[in-house]
């Protein structure tokens, strides 16, 4: 193996003998490298969850968590909590019901945020590591309620589970002689990949378009998407400006890379592996430029990682890595126990594959569904339909009410689109749950709405936590509104050239409705009280 080993100073040299060689391909420095990432991923969102838990499920919160698990073992399970946490397994069902959550919420947030970022800084962990960050996780996300609604909690707590098996027992060691990155694992990591982009995941994911909106159909998709994705980032503008003639050639690649080159990553070749593997992950980083995503796409590349071997990834790593890596991939025979283990986890993988790959053959296909608790193996998939219109809700507030000249002052989120001359901004990986919830909410989505007058009664109350997820709260530190409503506007990107452009417009809007009329706190107590 030393002979292919890509030396540090010479990587274009040695490129195409380790394509030829038929040498048996070895995971060590691949296994490192994801490692890394992984941990970096579950970083952000241990950090998401710090941050913005008090406000949204903490409790004191928008819909705080402890009452949720109240309401799920009264209504849901009538009190049996064995069966409710079977169901909804998470750590908080161990707390007597009347402990306060607050300082459980920080504890799991910042023990895993610690966990991912000692993973990150070695590129290595062992099975307890990789459990407690999956337990964690599970946790905060079985209890996160709309805010946790998306398909990328699934796809991290999936991710964690294979890599449960594809790390040593305890040791730390990047390179632990005795637990190599199991044969089948690459394989498993591969089907995941291609189930994500075969199955139908996140905006131009295959199936779920095919079958769905027909702009996906006729290559129109691309037209409107930059300007409707939940948060916009600067390139979007940008791209929102092309020749329709690109956004067509852009939904046609779409098309291909999804429905055509996903198959690569399931061949046994490694030629093939490689392709498949650098197509996949450029499309991803194409995603990552185009718009403000969350962490979703680059939590998509991590299995892709898989597709390529140790010789592919020697340029990425010092001579004394590669050389540990070397010696530690000769003359290694798994223990009985591991292999043992690894052959479990095919059997179970699949298993639980048998309800997702129905589903999509189907043409109701789900998308974003958890078929068993543990949420092991899933179906992805998101904007199965593309708004062509952007309906955004603006809340305002007042001191007076006064008829038509009352002196409204608009809430300011920190993402989503508000004042018209405010430049777009670079979010991505980290998620603003409150924007992206408020995205849905305008676009009629009744179950991500429910709460909607609870967030209405924090900003009538001045609620410091939730004002810490906006970028202005005008009464903050003042007197509080006596009075709120939302207002629903279609937001419109400006066109290069034009008047509003020129005067550093990045939208233009106009008023298409009322989402929530003008209420006092009264009034919102009563309607709370109407859909409790």
């Amino acid at each position: 193996m030393a002979g292919v080993l890509i030396p540090r100073s010479m990587p274009q040299l040695s490129a195409l003998p380790a394509l030829a060689s038929a040498e048996p391909s070895s995971y060590w420095l691949t296994r490192s490298l994801f490692l890394r990432c992984l941990g970096g991923v579950f970083s952000v969102a241990f950090s998401v969850a710090l941050r913005q838990n008090p406000a949204l499920i903490g409790d004191h919160g928008v819909t705080p968590a402890k009452d949720y698990l109240k309401r799920v073992l009264r209504n849901g399970f009538k009190g049996d909590l064995r069966a409710a946490a079977k169901r909804l397994p998470t750590l908080f069902w161990l707390l007597p019901p009347e402990a306060a959550l607050d300082p459980w919420l920080k504890r799991t947030a910042v023990i895993g945020l610690s966990l991912s970022i000692l993973v990150t800084l070695l590129g290595a962990a062992n099975l307890p590591i990789i459990l407690a960050l999956w337990v964690l996780y599970h946790t905060l996300a079985n209890v996160g309620q709309h805010w946790y609604g998306f398909g990328w909690e699934n796809q991290l707590l999936e991710t964690a589970f294979l890599t449960a098996f594809a790390v040593p027992l305890l040791s730390l060691q990047p390179f632990p002689a005795t637990c190599p990155p199991p044969a089948v694992i690459p394989w498993l990591y591969k089907w995941l990949a291609f189930r994500i982009m075969f199955g139908a995941f996140e905006r131009r994911a295959g199936l779920i378009k095919i079958r769905g909106d027909k702009v996906w159909k006729d290559l129109t998709a691309m037209d409107y998407h930059y300007e409707t994705q939940p948060l916009p980032n600067p390139i979007s503008y940008f791209l929102h400006q092309a020749p329709k003639k690109f956004h067509r050639f852009e939904t046609a690649m779409n098309h291909i890379v999804e429905l055509g080159a996903s198959w690569l990553l399931l061949a046994p070749v490694r030629a093939l592996s490689l392709l498949a593997g650098g197509i996949q992950t450029g499309f991803q980083l194409a995603i990552i430029i185009s718009g403000n995503l969350s962490f979703l796409n680059y939590l998509t590349i991590l299995p892709f990682i898989w597709c390529f071997d140790d010789r592919a990834l020697a340029w990425l790593f010092p001579g004394a890595a590669r050389s540990v890596a070397e010696a530690a991939s000769v003359g290694v025979t798994p223990p009985i126990i591991r292999s043992f283990a690894s052959w479990f986890l095919v059997g179970v993988v699949g298993c639980l594959s048998a309800p997702v790959v129905r589903n999509m053959a189907s043409k109701k296909q789900s998308m974003n569904r958890a078929f068993e608790p543990l949420r092991i193996v899933n179906t992805y998939g998101a904007f199965g339909s593309i708004s062509k219109a952007r309906p955004e809700i603006i809340i305002k507030g007042a001191l007076e009410y006064d008829g038509e000249n009352t002196a409204w002052r608009e809430y300011e989120f920190r993402s989503k689109p508000g004042p018209l001359s405010r430049s777009l901004p670079w979010v991505s990986p980290y998620h603003r749950r409150l924007d992206w919830c408020l995205w849905i909410a305008a676009l009629g989505h009744r179950r991500f709405s429910a709460w909607f007058p609870r967030l209405l009664l924090k900003l009538v109350d001045n609620d410091r936590e939730v004002s810490k997820l906006m970028k202005t709260n005008p009464f903050l530190g003042k007197e509080p509104p006596k009075y709120v409503k939302a207002d629903m506007y279609r937001y419109r990107f400006t066109k290069f050239g034009s008047e509003e452009s020129k005067r550093g417009q990045v939208w233009t809007r106009e008023v298409i409705g009322s989402y929530w009329g003008m209420t006092s706190r009264d009034g919102l107590v009563e309607a709370i009280g109407r859909n409790s």
